[in-house]
Formats: C-alpha cells, structure tokens, sequence
C-alpha cells in the first residue's frame, strides 16, 4: 500500500496563528483515527516544536512556518519547516534532569520531552530550511 499524502499548513509564525496550527495538527490526528493516548503524545509534541518555532526561529523579523501531517505506513507523521536561524535541537542532549530545577540551565526540556512522546525524531537544513520530522507509531490508545 502506498504512503498517503502528507496534509500541510503554511502561515506566518506567530502566536496568533498557534491555535490554527494546533487544530489543523489534532484534526489530522483524529482523521487518521489516533486514539486518545496518541492524539495527547502527538498535540504535546506539536505543541511544543511550534511554540519554538514562533519564539526563536525569527528573531530579526517575521517568518512562516509549516506542518505536514499525516498518516506514513503504521505511523503519524509531523514534519515542520522553517527558514529561520538555522537549529538542530537534537545536537542539545539531554537535559541534567537530576538537578535542582532552580539550578538547571534554562532550555533544553522541550525537545527532551518530544523524544519522549514520539518514536522517532530527525531533524535536517536543507536549502535554507530547517525540517524536523517526528513520527507515532499509532497504537490506537
């Protein structure tokens, strides 16, 4: 059987397009008929990769964002794209999650908490892009 077509949505990315993106992401999860353990993993990571995007990605100026989202053989997959600062999260390692929060260094917790959730995250900048793709593998919880 052949990998479905990936959904995508484009828009500028700033907080006031957040919601849109969340809804779009959620309804493509339940479409593809996630259950509800899933849907939360999945909302959670999209969540928190979109929110740094629109935080960081621009910081000299507006920019747009991109989610796909979709089904891809027994998996849902997200992959968001950007053209700003170039980022790889997945260079940070983990966070020291033994320390005292008040002596942790600030970041790092977010994209610890997406390896969590998903089963799989890569990231790669390609033609001035930055492309991090996450997959679920859908258990139907």
């Amino acid at each position: 059987m052949a990998a479905e077509l990936l959904a995508r949505l484009d828009l500028p990315a700033d907080m006031d397009h957040l919601t849109a993106l969340m809804d779009f992401v959620t309804a493509q999860a339940q479409a593809a008929g996630l259950g509800p353990q899933d849907l939360y993993r999945v909302d959670l990571a999209a969540e928190e990769i979109l929110t740094n995007i629109i935080k960081y990605a621009y910081p000299d100026g507006p920019g747009r964002v991109a989610v796909a989202c979709g089904m891809k053989g027994p998996s849902f997959v997200m992959e968001f794209s950007d053209q700003g600062v170039p980022f790889d999260p997945l260079s940070a390692g983990d966070p020291p999650l033994s320390e005292d929060i008040e002596e942790r260094p600030v970041g790092g917790l977010g994209i610890h908490l997406v390896r969590q959730v998903m089963d799989q995250v890569t990231y790669q900048r390609q033609d001035q892009t930055n492309l991090l793709k996450v997959a679920k593998a859908v258990t139907g919880g």
